[in-house]
């Protein structure tokens, strides 16, 4: 896939985001209670800690649970509609929202972790050696990456799963191409040893799963 054909797709995406915004909470993983159950127990095994970065932050299903575990957060996304829902739900919260596309973005300093719940798999092929780079300058010499996806079990609930995109479809009928790649533990595990990071890659229920990875040679433990 050319360079044209990925920016074009990533820009749908964003569009598909702000458009969802409304109605993400009813029509994700929120919607049965998995943001309430699974959420926080979830990171609580992964162990965010110390200065955070939030990529992809949404409308603060996973933001809300970060800010009890964290000394400082800041939470980013693409889409100004999510970013004011997060702000709601986060507001008693401290909490530096950014409005901003992760592959434009320069932070002011360097965290301690990042973490991104189901954005990964939002990240297309031929970007993923990108986002790992520009993810190693967010961190500090011994930072952590933290994150949760969908595995390749949940493929088949796709329409069209094949990717690297599918089609979504809006309440409106609007339809929508994003990007959507199921990756499996040790395939990824060994796609990220090849852009030069070490990660434990864990499933979790129902399909998901769960990681933590450094840049190779970090140092930490």
């Amino acid at each position: 896939m050319g360079d044209d054909d990925v920016e074009r797709g990533l820009r749908e995406q964003v569009l598909y985001y702000r458009r969802r915004a409304a109605e993400y909470d009813e029509t994700s993983a929120g919607r049965d209670g998995v943001a309430g159950e699974r959420f926080g127990p979830w990171l609580e095994r992964l162990g965010p800690s110390g200065d955070a970065l939030e990529i992809a932050c949404g409308t603060g299903l996973w933001t809300q649970h970060l800010v009890r575990s964290v000394r400082r957060l800041t939470a980013l996304d693409s889409s100004p509609e999510m970013i004011e829902l997060a702000r709601r739900r986060a507001r008693d919260a401290d909490v530096t929202f950014v409005v901003a596309d992760f592959f434009r973005w320069r932070p002011e300093r360097r965290f301690d972790c990042a973490f991104f719940g189901f954005w990964l798999s939002h990240v297309p092929p031929e970007r993923f050696a990108d986002f790992w780079r520009l993810l190693a300058m967010c961190l500090e010499p011994d930072g952590r990456a933290l994150f949760v996806d969908e595995g390749a079990e949940r493929a088949p609930r796709e329409a069209d799963p094949g990717g690297p995109f599918v089609e979504r479809r809006l309440r409106d009928g609007s339809a929508y191409r994003i990007v959507k790649v199921f990756h499996e533990p040790e395939t990824l595990g060994r796609a990220l040893a090849e852009v030069g990071w070490t990660a434990g890659i864990e499933p979790l229920e129902d399909g998901f799963l769960a990681g933590v990875a450094r840049p190779a040679g970090s140092g930490a433990r």
